[in-house]
């Protein structure tokens, strides 16, 4: 009965927009008006009679109003926006707006649904940023480059620019062109019609909407961006929001003189938290987004942060030709062998797979490896200390090591002429200009709000974030990667990208910030830490990160370790019962390096 009933979701779509368009099509022709400010604050209250309207003229395609656009600001003076009151029309809005969204929740996958039901109380965050930081009046005269907004407001830009793609991914800004922003139809709605000199006293004379929604916007996320000190930091956000917002009761198991490690009830509770990230990636994802065949016989593999194993488990149950080593902190790595022995102890005894006790800022010990694997985990960091992650990499790396970072990759909410600019030319192979044709958005939108989500998240949560495949290429340069390719699974935003030694490194003192491509900014020098000084030892010592993390696997790392059986499953494939191994359809010539 399913298909039945989306079927009869889609006809109360189709005959809902008839109702509207009828309506609007026997209205008479709009009337010449003087427009106050576009962006104005008036409201038609009580709503126009509906008998001011005619309907008895006959369509005509010269006279036929059009119904409000989204990109367009909020006009309330003009006929078509007073339109929307008239009764038929307003039960039709009702209509659409309740199929749509049961038509959305009927298709769209539970655990993404409830993900976008969990974290978007960033959006009102968003909102209250957009807001408190007077955006949409320097948005007032037409589209902004996200640098000059950031320069009037005081917001700093790499920040922002997430925050105004998340909106526009929601449809209240519009991106024009990359990192270039325009309000539209919804958020001009809450421009204050102030001039900007005038904005000291914006709440003197704005309107009560305004009033109503920002007074209670007042979120813990909203504080947390707004006070987070710029990326470099790797302090933890909640350290800076106000003390009244925080009302977290964490219990401590602190058995140091025991033998054991402190927090572990935090530990255990993330362990089962972590559980469900795998549904981030489409089964068989990680095989498939890299020749994992194409690796000599012999040659080793290192899952750096790997957590205790989980993405290596699939790994090794489909291709055997290379070792698997996982690195962690101890605490972890004792998990994994643990979950290893019980589960699968050959895999170990004939050293396929084998755990090392590691910290990714200090020097890899592996300087022959074929591939190094980064599963969610740059998304952890801000910039900075992601670069020198990925510099201890480079700093190991042969000519032949291919890097493999796994994690989310935001996309523009604009076609995305991809280049990250400043002379730098980069060709990535499997790029995409868009998502979707329009007039979707050309991230599709809502569809791909999770990622968006898990941005701010990692915002707030580690003052870390996800990044766009320029922010993304721009780091890795910095640390000596060149990034050749990107490979996606359908209907993930997830992405498997794949990057090469350069010969040269690029200063570190240079990066992309704000996935503008063309914006480069000063960092704080993050050299080599063999030779780290006091300033850097106590800057790293700041990070705490067997305190402020628990101890765990880096956030999004399955701690979990499936069966042989789930492993298969996952992948697809077609389990041999000969050599007990996972049977998986060959990767295709394109992916291949």
């Amino acid at each position: 009965m399913t298909f039945a009933v989306l079927r009869a979701l889609h006809a109360i779509l189709g005959d809902a927009l008839t109702d509207i368009e009828a309506v609007y099509a026997a209205a008479d022709p709009p009337p010449t008006h003087k427009k106050a400010n576009s962006f104005s604050r008036v409201y038609a209250s009580p709503p126009p009679s509906p008998s001011s309207y005619s309907t008895s003229t006959p369509p005509n395609s010269d006279s036929t109003l059009e119904f409000p656009s989204l990109d367009a600001p909020y006009d309330p003076a003009s006929a078509a926006e007073q339109l929307t009151a008239h009764p038929t029309v307003v039960a039709a809005i009702n209509r659409i707006v309740a199929a749509a969204g049961q038509m959305a929740a009927t298709v769209q996958v539970p655990f993404l649904t409830l993900c976008d039901a969990g974290m978007g109380y960033h959006l009102p965050s968003c909102l209250r940023v957009l807001e408190a930081a007077h955006v949409v009046e320097v948005l007032r005269d037409g589209p902004v480059h996200v640098r000059e907004i950031a320069a009037r407001t005081g917001v700093e830009q790499a920040k922002l620019a997430h925050i105004l793609r998340l909106l526009a991914t929601h449809h209240i800004l519009r991106e024009a062109a990359p990192d270039v922003f325009a309000a539209n139809r919804i958020s001009s709605l809450i421009d204050s019609g102030k001039p900007l000199r005038e904005l000291v006293a914006k709440y003197v004379r704005v309107s009560a909407l305004a009033l109503f929604f920002f007074r209670y916007f007042l979120s813990f996320s909203y504080h947390i961006l707004l006070s987070l000190p710029p990326f470099p930091s790797p302090r933890l956000p909640a350290s800076f929001a106000p003390a009244a917002l925080i009302h977290v009761h964490i219990r401590e198991e602190d058995d140091r003189g025991g033998g054991g490690y402190p927090n572990r009830f935090r530990l255990e509770r993330f362990e089962k938290a972590m559980a469900g990230t795998g549904s981030w990636e489409a089964p068989g994802a990680g095989l498939h987004g890299f020749d994992w065949a194409s690796l000599p016989r012999g040659s080793v593999a290192v899952d750096v942060g790997g957590g205790i194993g989980s993405t290596s488990m699939l790994l090794a149950s489909a291709e055997r030709r290379s070792a698997i080593v996982i690195q962690d902190r101890p605490v972890v790595v004792e998990m994994g062998e643990k979950a290893w022995r019980a589960k699968c102890p050959e895999l170990l005894d004939s050293g396929a797979v084998r755990f090392q006790v590691h910290d990714f800022f200090t020097p890899q010990p592996f300087t022959d490896a074929a591939v190094f694997l980064l599963r969610v985990v740059l998304h952890d960091w801000p910039d900075a200390f992601a670069h020198r992650i990925l510099l201890r990499l480079r700093e190991a790396a042969a000519p032949h090591t291919k890097l493999v970072l796994a994690d989310f990759v935001l996309p523009l909410a604009c076609v995305d002429d991809f280049g990250v600019g400043e002379g730098i030319n980069v060709q990535v192979e499997g790029t995409e200009k868009m998502l979707a044709p329009a007039p979707l958005l050309a991230n599709l939108g809502k569809a791909s709000a999770n990622a968006y989500w898990m941005d701010l998240t990692m915002q707030v949560t580690f003052n870390g974030q996800e990044r766009t495949l320029r922010e993304i290429v721009a780091l890795a340069l910095t640390a000596g990667w060149k990034v050749v390719r990107v490979t996606k699974a359908p209907g993930s935003l997830f992405r498997h990208i794949v990057a090469v030694p350069v010969a040269v490194l690029v200063s570190p003192q240079r990066r992309a910030r704000a996935g503008s491509g063309s914006a480069f900014f000063d960092l704080p020098r993050v050299g080599g830490m063999a030779g780290a000084g006091n300033a850097e030892a106590g800057e790293m010592e700041m990070i705490e990160r067997a305190s402020s993390r628990c101890g765990t696997p880096t956030f999004g790392s399955r701690v979990d370790l499936p069966s042989v059986a789930k492993a298969r499953a996952r992948f697809g494939g077609v389990w041999s019962a000969r050599d007990g191994r996972l049977a998986v359809r060959a990767v295709p010539r394109r992916l291949r390096l």
